[in-house]
């Protein structure tokens, strides 16, 4: 472990720098199509089946909504993660030795909140 310069303490391996080469500490979720458009199959289908729902259209058409439904969902989470992303790096260098995972949740959260969307 290198030494920090100034201090001649270790190093913080969390520091600016390695925050930079590991911006996302979790992979970001893979939106697959194919997936999505099954689960509301499976969704959709145990509703009707069970009666929880009277369909005004036919199945694959709702099918079809819903799987749209929860793709748009996903990709606008996904623009909130970025954004959260990229905030956090310019906060991240007047906030050194914080959490920088926490810090992108809490801005994630402060613009989904502000946005009225639902994580």
């Amino acid at each position: 472990m290198g030494r920090c310069a100034s201090a001649g303490r270790p190093a913080n391996p969390r520091s600016a720098f390695a925050r930079r080469r590991h911006s996302h500490y979790s992979p970001r979720v893979r939106i697959n199509e194919a997936e999505v458009s099954h689960l509301a199959e499976v969704v959709v289908g145990a509703l009707l089946k069970q009666g929880y729902v009277r369909p005004k259209a036919s199945e694959k058409a709702i099918v079809e909504r819903i799987a749209k439904l929860i793709l748009d969902n996903l990709k606008t989470e996904e623009a909130l993660e970025a954004e959260a992303e990229q905030m956090a790096e310019k906060l991240g260098r007047q906030a050194l030795g914080m959490d920088h995972r926490k810090i992108v949740e809490g801005i994630k959260a402060r613009l989904a909140k502000e946005r009225g969307f639902t994580l």
